[in-house]
């Protein structure tokens, strides 16, 4: 497949870069993470932080490929290719936000981000070393602050790149590759 067919494929389906799927599952998982973190509970702590985690780095892989795909359709006719590994970790996908477009409040999000990793691996990687199941409960006590805070901000800049994408799928650019492929 050419370039050109692989971008009028992703902009035609641009959801598949714009959106976060399985958001069903992703609304009941939070329903439970929130029920368990207020419970005030170690295991309940513990869970919702594997949740929150994971849901920030949907987050953060989607702003990515985002920002590539905009940078894309403004370079278009020049070419560039990324690649997004999907067994990414946390870190590296933060890191690689370094190397992409700039939007309200990047450092920010992307310091936030961060911090909360740095509490998620203070708490998986080193739990045995924690000295009461108490201090989990106070690592973890704003935890929750913190992962609203991250989606808020990704929320924003999510809206931001996606209305700079779709003011540039009606540059002349874009507009000349649609006309090209469906002739």
């Amino acid at each position: 497949m050419t370039y050109q067919a692989r971008l009028i494929k992703t902009l035609e389906n641009s959801s598949s870069v714009t959106g976060i799927d399985n958001t069903d599952l992703i609304i009941k998982l939070l329903r439970i993470s929130t029920k368990e973190f207020e419970k005030g509970t170690v295991e309940g702590r513990l869970s919702s932080i594997l949740i929150y985690q994971q849901l920030i780095e949907s987050c953060l892989l989607n702003l990515l490929k985002m920002s590539q795909l905009l940078v894309q359709i403004k370079i278009y006719p020049s070419q560039i290719e990324f690649k997004i590994d999907n067994k990414m970790m946390f870190g590296q996908i933060i890191k690689a936000h370094g190397s992409t477009i700039s939007f309200n409040n990047k450092e920010t999000f992307l310091a936030k981000c961060s911090q909360f990793n740095r509490t998620r691996i203070e708490l998986v990687h080193k739990l045995f070393q924690i000295n009461q199941p108490e201090d989990v409960l106070q690592i973890t006590n704003s935890i929750d602050t913190q992962f609203y805070q991250i989606i808020d901000s990704w929320s924003i800049a999510h809206e931001e790149i996606y209305q700079k994408i779709k003011e540039v799928k009606k540059s002349p650019n874009i507009k000349e590759l649609y006309a090209e492929f469906n002739s």
